[in-house]
């Protein structure tokens, strides 16, 4: 029920190799490794078939998390539609490491456009597998891809968090006819979450995430690593983490992050 902090991306890794099944011309895979989840690889068809999307890391490494994004706003899976993530330390297309089954892409996707696995002890794995199999659709489309190690804590986030929207389009109204003119933005999350009850070791790793990323650098991050897919988000700390001594061995971070679109 721990907090979820990833700030390293090993997909845009240079050492990391991406190949897929399918892609529509002009919407190359490149697009998933951007921070704007708006710039989208989209395959070429679907149907009821099958899309295999690979990830050679170059080397074997620790992961806790694979997170993949679509666009709110565009066409997302269909409830019913799956992903298979498999992941091997030294086979191509092995299972070894990791083999999730089938999950329902569609079902995890309907809320916020995002589909998670996340574990608590890290998977070693060099080479991943995401199968997606679809019940009809015309085609994929994917925003983002995220595959890295995470900080997990073990205590979750303090009561008192919150979750709001920001809108960046504007309104004004006519002085002389009193018509409103709007210009209307793409609403966006702001979550804002404590953790109270840290380890020493744990604020260590806030500390190097916020020197790493800064207020610029993207994050996911998730209040509850257990749900991170409703309670996560792609975003930038609107201010880096503030790590506070509360007693000899506890600390406490305050998270603040804007979601990216």
């Amino acid at each position: 029920m721990g907090i979820l902090l990833s700030w390293s991306n090993r997909a845009e890794s240079a050492a990391t190799n991406l190949a897929v099944d399918s892609e529509a011309p002009g919407l190359g895979l490149r697009a998933v490794l951007t921070p704007q989840i708006s710039d989208l690889w989209r395959s070429d068809g679907w149907g009821a078939g099958t899309i295999n999307l690979r990830v050679d890391l170059g080397s074997a490494q620790g992961l806790n998390l694979v997170a993949l994004a679509a666009p709110r706003d565009g066409l997302l899976p269909s409830p019913g539609a799956t992903v298979q993530l498999t992941a091997d330390a030294s086979v191509l297309d092995g299972a070894a490491a990791l083999d999730t089954g089938l999950q329902d892409l569609g079902a995890a996707m309907a809320g916020f456009g995002l589909w998670t696995w996340v574990s608590s002890s890290a998977v070693t794995a060099r080479y991943l597998r995401l199968q997606f199999t679809g019940i009809g659709e015309a085609y994929l489309q994917l925003g983002r891809l995220w595959v890295g190690p995470a900080l997990i804590t073990t205590r979750q986030a303090s009561y008192g968090f919150s979750i709001g929207a920001n809108d960046p389009g504007s309104t004004t109204r006519s002085g002389i006819s009193g018509v409103r003119d709007i210009q209307r933005g793409r609403p966006y999350r702001s979550l804002a979450f404590a953790a109270d009850t840290l380890t020493t070791a744990e604020a260590s790793q806030i500390e190097q995430a916020a020197l790493t990323v800064g207020t610029t650098g993207q994050v996911f991050a998730a209040r509850l690593h257990s749900d991170a897919a409703r309670t996560g988000c792609f975003g930038v700390f609107t201010r880096s983490p503030t790590l506070t001594r509360t007693s000899h061995l506890l600390w406490r971070a305050d998270f603040a992050i804007e979601e990216d679109l």
